[in-house]
């Protein structure tokens, strides 16, 4: 039993770490500027729906978290049911902005998508596909936090690039740096694992050597042909919903 309350006390502080990490990358860019610590830019309404789901699903992530570690399990599955509107709303809202700063990427109007926007496309794809698997797996919990973790690891890629941006400067390596460095918060999992329960799970094995590729390969896709074709594709693909932006 001890063993199992200090599991569920390390995972706890994990995603206070991480939700930690996510709200003061986005301070500097939305939060801060709306709570009087700078000029707030107009931004359209799909940023904000994007932003404020992104925001509540981690602050959720810290609440169920801290109900395991209570003993609230019943309101932590209860709780869930939130999780996955938050995520489905996240996702699709992302997509919505990230098709019109790829588009602007494409003609030209901004450079920075044209380098990076399969790199910040990489986080939301693995953020929905850990998040789908630990839901699928919700009825193993070993599997099911860890999957969790994994999921808000990869999701926090914008925000830790942003810290990066603040603590270092500007500089082209700073979004894939930032992007990459998501995988510490895995590698801290695994270390934890191995140093509570002996061992380091199949999740984190398999997913943490996953998303570096996943993460890898996008980023060199974007500087190549079938990257480019790749990404006029998904712009062409998302045309119908990017006049919502």
């Amino acid at each position: 039993m001890a063993r199992i309350t200090k599991e569920r006390l390390f995972y706890f502080l994990l995603a206070l770490v991480i939700t930690a990490c996510v709200y003061w990358g986005f301070f500097y860019t939305y939060l801060g500027p709306r709570l009087g610590s700078g000029e707030a830019p107009n931004l359209p309404t799909p940023v904000h729906i994007h932003g404020l789901s992104f925001l509540a699903w981690y602050a959720l992530l810290l609440i169920q978290a801290l109900l395991v570690v209570t003993g609230g399990i019943k309101m932590h599955r209860w709780m869930g049911g939130a999780s996955i509107a938050l995520v489905i709303v996240m996702v699709a809202s992302g997509l919505v902005v990230l098709g019109v700063r790829m588009r602007a990427g494409l003609d030209g109007s901004e450079p920075f998508w044209t380098n990076f926007s399969l790199a910040v496309l990489s986080n939301l794809v693995l953020f929905t596909v850990f998040f789908v698997l630990a839901i699928l797996k919700r009825n193993r919990p070993a599997s099911h936090r860890r999957l969790i973790i994994v999921a808000a690891a990869t999701g926090s890629g914008a925000a830790i690039f942003r810290i990066f941006m603040v603590l270092i400067g500007p500089g082209a390596f700073i979004p894939p740096a930032g992007i990459l460095a998501t995988n510490l918060f895995i590698l801290a999992a695994m270390i934890g694992d191995k140093a509570i329960t002996g061992k380091v799970h199949s999740v984190y094995r398999i997913g943490l050597p996953v998303a570096i590729v996943v993460e890898l390969a996008l980023m060199g896709l974007a500087f190549t042909e079938p990257g480019v074709a790749f990404q006029r594709a998904m712009v062409s693909l998302l045309e119908p919903v990017l006049s919502l932006y």
